[in-house]
C-alpha cells in the first residue's frame, strides 16, 4: 500500500480559506486598533496556522488496487474509501497561487453527498499529480500495477489507451465566440461606465482629462439628441465586444478537447490553468446551445451535465465553446454515441401535444394583478386617475406580451421520446437542446397546480441525481398527462 500526504503548501492554503470567511472580522477590528487588538489578531492567526497544520499533519492518502483511502483527523478519525470505478470527474488546477509556490491542486468528485462538496482536494508538485492521474486511470482500467507515486509510472505499465486531441480552439474562434454570444453582464459594466464618464473624468486632477471632458462635452451640444444616443450605443456596443473578447481570450486560452475509449479530458485557461478528466459513463446528458447571433451563422456551445464539473462558482460544465453542426455529426457523436440523434428529427414534432391553458391562466392572473392596482388606486387616491389608468393600461400592455412570449414557446417547442433518449428542444431567441439518456435520469417528479390539475397537465421534472443546483433539474413544462406518461413509461422500461 502507497501511502502519501498533500504538500506544505496546503496549510498556507487551507489557513487563507480561513481568514477569507472571517475576513470582515478582521477588517472591523483594523479599525481604531490599539496595541492590544493587534496582540488577539496575532493569535488568532497562530491559532488558524495551528489548526492548518494539525489538518496537513493528519491526511494521509493511500493508493491500493481498485480503491484509494483518505484518513483524516487528529481527535476525531475519519476514513473515505472511493472506488476508482466510481469517481466522475477529476479536476486539475493551476491557479497564481499554485504557480507561486510551483504545485498543483487536484480535485476528485465521486458524486457522494456524504463529503459535503463531493470533492477531495489533493496539492502536490505537478509531477506526483500527473503520476497519480496515471496511477487511477490505470487501476481503473484494471490494469496490474503496483508504483510508488513518488516515481513515474513505466512506459509498459501506463494505460494503453492513450489521449488524443480531438479539437484545439483557435483564437479566430474564442473571438467568434465572444461576438456571437454577448455577455450581459459586461454590457452592464460598460453602459455604467459611459453613463458615468463625467463624474470619472472629474476624479482626475490632470488638466489632459479635463480639457478632454470640455472637448467632449463641446461636441455633444452640437450633435442631434438621436446622433447622440445612436453613438453612444454603438460606442457601448463596440466596447462591450471588447471586454467580452478579452475574458474569452482569458478564460477559454488554449481550450483542447482529448479523449481515449474511457475518458474525455478538457483544459483551459490563461491565468488559471484546468484539466478535468471525466469519464464518458459518467456524463448524464449534453446540451446543445445557440444565442440568437449562433442560430443566425449556424453555431453551437456544446456543455455536459455530469458530477464535478459545472459545480464551482461562475463555471460553466463547456465541452466546448464553438462549433459548427459538422463537429456535432462528425465528433461530438461519434465520441459520445449514445446521445446520437438526427436534428432534423425534431421538425416531426410541431408542439401540439403543449396545452393552451397556461396562456389563459397568465391572462387571467396579469389582469387580476391590473385591476386591483386600478381598484386600489382609484379607492384611496394614492395617485391621480390618469396615472393610476396608465399604469392599468401598461400592465393590460405587459401581460398579451407575456401571453405572446408564452404561446411562441408553446409553438417553438419539441419533444422526442424514444427507447433509449429524451430529446426536448426550447426555441425563442435562444435555442436549447437537451439530450437526454434515459438510463441518466434517476427519478422523474410531476408537478400540478389547481388549474393544471383540473386539465390533467403537468409539469414534469427529470432529475439527473447529479447534486447540483444547477443542471441537476431539467423541466418539461405544461405538458398532457399521456406524455407524461410514455416518458414514465419509457424511464421504468430503460
Amino acid at each position: 500500500m502507497n501511502r502519501i500526504r498533500n504538500s506544505k503548501v496546503f496549510i498556507i492554503k487551507d489557513a487563507l480559506k480561513t481568514l477569507k470567511n472571517t475576513f470582515f472580522i478582521f477588517l472591523a477590528a483594523l479599525i481604531d486598533m490599539e496595541f492590544y487588538d493587534l496582540l488577539i489578531i496575532l493569535a488568532i492567526l497562530s491559532i488558524i496556522l495551528i489548526k492548518s497544520f494539525i489538518v496537513w499533519k493528519n491526511y494521509y492518502i493511500s493508493i491500493l488496487e481498485d480503491r484509494f483511502i483518505i484518513d483524516q483527523g487528529a481527535f476525531y478519525k475519519k476514513k473515505t474509501e472511493i472506488f476508482y470505478d466510481k469517481i466522475h470527474t477529476m479536476d486539475v488546477k493551476k491557479d497564481l497561487f499554485c504557480r507561486l509556490f510551483d504545485v498543483v491542486e487536484l480535485k476528485i468528485d465521486n458524486g457522494s453527498t456524504e463529503l459535503g462538496k463531493a470533492e477531495i482536494s489533493i496539492i502536490l508538485g505537478e509531477d506526483k499529480i500527473n503520476n497519480f492521474v496515471e496511477v487511477v486511470e490505470s487501476r481503473k482500467n484494471n490494469t496490474n500495477i503496483i508504483d510508488n507515486i513518488n516515481e513515474p509510472l513505466k512506459d509498459d505499465k501506463k494505460p494503453k489507451d492513450t489521449n488524443y486531441q480531438i479539437r484545439k480552439i483557435t483564437t479566430k474562434e474564442l473571438i467568434l465566440s465572444a461576438l456571437l454570444r454577448p455577455n450581459l453582464g459586461t454590457l452592464i459594466i460598460v453602459s455604467t461606465f459611459f453613463f458615468n464618464i463625467g463624474e470619472i473624468l472629474e476624479t482626475f486632477n490632470s488638466n489632459i482629462f479635463i480639457q478632454l471632458e470640455s472637448i467632449f462635452n463641446k461636441y455633444m451640444a452640437q450633435l442631434e439628441l438621436w446622433t447622440a444616443i445612436l453613438l453612444g450605443t454603438i460606442a457601448i456596443l463596440i466596447f462591450n465586444f471588447i471586454l467580452d473578447i478579452i475574458i474569452s481570450l482569458i478564460r477559454y486560452s488554449s481550450f483542447t478537447l482529448s479523449a481515449n475509449k474511457e475518458n474525455i479530458k478538457i483544459s483551459y485557461g490563461f491565468i488559471t490553468l484546468k484539466e478535468y478528466t471525466i469519464p464518458i459513463n459518467k456524463i448524464k446528458a449534453v446540451i446543445l446551445k445557440q444565442s440568437f447571433f449562433q442560430k443566425l451563422f449556424g453555431y453551437y456551445r456544446v456543455e455536459i451535465r455530469n458530477m464535478g464539473y459545472g459545480d464551482e462558482k461562475n463555471e460553466i460544465a463547456i465541452l466546448f465553446p464553438i462549433c459548427d453542426k459538422a463537429f456535432i455529426e462528425e465528433t461530438l457523436f461519434r465520441l459520445l454515441p449514445s446521445f446520437k440523434f438526427e436534428e432534423k428529427e425534431l421538425n416531426l414534432k410541431e408542439g401540439k401535444e403543449f396545452n393552451k391553458i397556461s396562456i389563459i391562466y397568465s391572462f387571467i392572473i396579469m389582469l387580476a394583478i391590473a385591476l386591483i392596482s386600478l381598484l386600489v388606486f382609484s379607492i384611496f387616491k394614492l395617485i391621480e386617475f390618469k396615472i393610476s389608468l396608465m399604469i392599468f393600461l401598461a400592465l393590460i400592455l405587459l401581460s398579451l406580451i407575456v401571453c405572446f412570449i408564452t404561446y411562441m414557446q408553446y409553438k417553438r417547442y419539441k419533444l422526442i421520446i424514444n427507447k433509449n433518449t429524451i430529446v426536448y428542444c426550447k426555441d425563442l431567441i435562444n435555442k436549447n437542446i437537451f439530450i437526454i439518456p434515459t438510463k441518466s435520469i434517476e427519478y422523474i417528479n410531476l408537478k400540478q397546480g389547481p388549474i393544471k390539475k383540473k386539465y390533467k397537465h403537468y409539469s414534469l421534472y427529470l432529475d439527473l441525481g447529479i447534486g447540483l443546483a444547477r443542471g441537476s433539474l431539467i423541466a418539461i413544462e405544461n405538458i398532457k398527462k399521456d406524455f407524461a406518461d410514455k416518458i414514465d413509461a419509457v424511464i421504468y422500461k430503460g
